[in-house]
């Protein structure tokens, strides 16, 4: 058998092992994804979804870990303090929602709540971080790795700039040791994507 028909028998297990992600690749990209032999952005996240179950992502996933583990690597690093963490949005303490803060869910993603000048709406704040605590994030796309992130609501500092929230968010993609691809993305107040560039 060619090598190229093994990698179509290869493309085919994953279509038929893992349909819904790969539809939900091809749904959100418009590209259809080549799991079996990646070449494109898409198809090496599609790759690593399917294939590559390194441990370390559970540790990546979850938001109060990952912190930790960058600070312990690299104390000298600036990062948001870390002001509560809890289960119930109930219990943090009233001070804290005073100020300038955001309230996250620590195993999902973009779930975030962004309080100015202490103009928090209680009610919602509860609605909103109990729906978050009874979701598990990442099945729908197939994203295992929050699967072991604990469940958790926390309250963060709000980093400003000239007295607003910094709306410029950068992630920096790894391999191997050294930064292979940085993504910026420009946000407007309540933290939706307005731009981006790579």
């Amino acid at each position: 058998m060619s090598d190229r028909a093994i990698l179509h028998l290869a493309r085919a297990w994953c279509f038929l092992r893992h349909p819904a992600i790969c539809m939900r690749t091809f749904n959100h990209s418009g590209m259809l994804p080549h799991p079996a032999r990646p070449s494109t952005y898409v198809d090496k996240f599609l790759w690593r979804k399917i294939f590559d179950h390194n441990p370390f992502f559970a540790t990546a996933c979850d938001k109060l870990a990952s912190k930790a583990y960058a600070l312990s690597t690299c104390p000298e690093l600036r990062s948001a303090k870390v002001l509560w963490s809890g289960r119930d949005a109930r219990e943090i303490p009233s001070e804290l929602l005073a100020g300038d803060v955001v309230v996250k869910a620590n195993h999902g993603c973009r779930w975030n709540i962004m309080i100015r000048n202490g103009r928090a709406d209680k009610a919602k704040l509860t609605r909103r971080t109990s729906r978050w605590m009874r979701r598990r994030y990442g099945r729908k796309f197939g994203e295992w790795g929050y699967k072991g992130a604990e469940r958790k609501v926390f309250v963060e500092e709000m980093l400003l700039e000239d007295g607003q929230p910094i709306r410029l968010e950068y992630k920096f993609h790894v391999s191997n040791g050294m930064t292979a691809y940085v993504y910026a993305a420009r946000r407007d107040e309540h933290g939706n994507e307005v731009s981006f560039r790579s």
